[in-house]
């Protein structure tokens, strides 16, 4: 009979619900929650931190050159920390910063309401459609030209407006916009103007001439059923995503615009889960989150496959993500939930997954370095790196018979390196379940500790005690193989 050191050295390949378990190496976990590998060392994820409570559900959040702005449902505009600053027909969908008259701005929008400006200096402005008429001899702006072609002597007389939609883009010194609601096909475009951008301009031009003087649009026809469902920029080119396909813009003017599609039958399924990073562009489809590196598109998830199989199919398009801190951070709906109860976080440099529990998760959006979320009327900060209270924590690793099936092991302890709370080790057998419970101090110390069990194969099992913060580092179980 011979002694066995087995041993999780790192942590850092997080999560795989896709391998089969006779193959998985013991460093790997089959099932694992709210864990945040560090130096490759297991910490429990602490508890998000409340921030402050709103007279309203925060429908969608926008970030304006360091100022919170957030829609209550349906009637105002609020910032952050202070009252209404204006009345909005519904919440915006999506928004971008622009510098609107020498001041910085917010421009946003939704299918059932017209795009309009905010800004503290100037207040909403709802973005007009008219373009500017000059003397053909002098160049002297003499009126106003709006989208049925009357022309007024003031801009302000001027009543027709920017076309709707739920998704808005900034792109070669144009603003886009699609997810019309009439026009679920239609990508409208501003003009990029002689001097600037107007984004107040998107009339089509009369003449052959003046195809570059002014807005237009371009339908995007996939003839599959499908809809625009987001608008990104990547590479320096403007994709347009569609439920079963992407397409991508060409052309640098309105007389040389072109749409050519990039990949199909793995279109996005929600806007806000749409975000650039790592140099390429993350994005949710119906069976994972798929990575597009302007050139392919891979299907990035298969190590949580379990977990996206649980995705609320009809609900996904709340989910919503960021890119941080070389992370694609997603929140989605799971289980037949209505609201996003779910995150997932991809580790860039690792290749590596974990999920975590959460409040209904909304708007994630990052201010001053930190992360935050909204949930329903409350915001939090989205915490990695704390001494207090934590979500439960979950590791398991696959089950494990060293490579000799036919041979019995005797479990006899298990070591490791730990501070925090309480720590829970269960070892698993096909025979019996045990379990032990260690203290541990506040700063780290290796332990040895008692964990005797016997099979052919086992699992161990790590967990926090009562919501504890907990940190473990490579955990070792001593081995005896009782060859048959």
């Amino acid at each position: 009979m011979s002694e066995q050191i087995i041993t999780i050295d790192n942590f850092s390949d997080g999560v795989n619900e896709y391998i089969d378990e006779d193959i998985a190496p013991f460093n790997c976990s089959v099932r694992a929650k709210n864990c945040i590998i560090q130096d490759g060392s297991l910490i429990a994820k602490p508890v998000d931190r409340f921030v402050t409570l709103y007279p309203g559900y925060i429908n969608s959040v926008a970030v304006l050159d360091g100022k919170y702005i957030y829609y209550n449902i349906g009637t105002n505009m609020y910032e952050y920390n202070k009252s209404i600053v204006c009345g909005c027909a519904n919440h915006a969908k999506d928004y971008v910063n622009f510098l609107y008259k020498n001041n910085k701005s917010l421009i946003l929008t939704s299918s059932s309401e017209t795009p309009f400006v905010w800004n503290p200096t100037n207040g909403k402005v709802n973005l007009k459609n008219r373009r500017p008429v000059y003397n053909t001899k002098t160049g002297a702006l003499i009126g106003w030209e709006d989208a049925n072609g009357n022309i007024k002597d003031r801009e302000e007389d001027i009543t027709t407006y920017a076309p709707n939609g739920d998704y808005i883009e900034l792109f070669y010194d144009r603003l886009w916009i699609a997810g019309n609601s009439n026009n679920p096909d239609r990508l409208y475009f501003s003009t990029a103007g002689q001097n600037g951008a107007d984004i107040e301009d998107w009339t089509a031009p009369i003449e052959e001439g003046e195809a570059n003087m002014h807005g237009g649009f371009i339908d995007v026809r996939s003839y599959d059923g499908s809809k625009i469902i987001g608008l990104k920029v990547v590479f320096n080119s403007l994709i347009i995503f569609k439920n079963k396909s992407a397409y991508k813009l060409y052309g640098s003017s309105p007389d040389n615009f072109e749409i050519a599609q990039v990949f199909s039958s793995n279109g996005a399924i929600a806007n806000n889960s749409i975000v650039t990073g790592n140099n390429g562009c993350f994005y949710l489809a119906s069976d994972g989150v798929y990575y597009y590196d302007g050139t392919n598109t891979n299907l990035i998830s298969q190590k949580l496959s379990k977990t996206f199989s649980r995705l609320s199919k009809e609900y996904a398009g709340r989910a919503n993500a960021i890119y941080y801190d070389n992370k694609y951070i997603l929140s989605m709906p799971i289980d037949g939930s209505t609201e996003n109860n779910c995150i997932v976080i991809y580790d860039v440099n690792n290749k590596s997954w974990m999920t975590y529990d959460t409040q209904k998760c909304s708007n994630l959006f990052e201010f001053k370095h930190r992360l935050y979320f909204t949930e329903g009327e409350k915001m939090y900060e989205l915490i990695f790196n704390s001494n207090s209270g934590a979500y439960h924590m979950l590791w398991e690793t696959p089950m494990y018979s060293m490579g000799t099936k036919n041979s019995r092991k005797n479990i006899n302890y298990v070591y490791f390196t730990g501070k925090g709370g309480k720590v829970k080790f269960t070892l698993k057998t096909e025979r019996k379940t045990k379990s032990i419970v260690v203290p541990l101090t506040d700063t780290p110390l290796v332990y040895r500790k008692k964990l005797k069990n016997k099979g052919r194969w086992f699992k161990l099992i790590i967990e926090n005690v009562d919501g504890c913060p907990l940190m473990i580092s490579a955990p070792q179980l001593s081995i005896e193989d009782d060859a048959d």
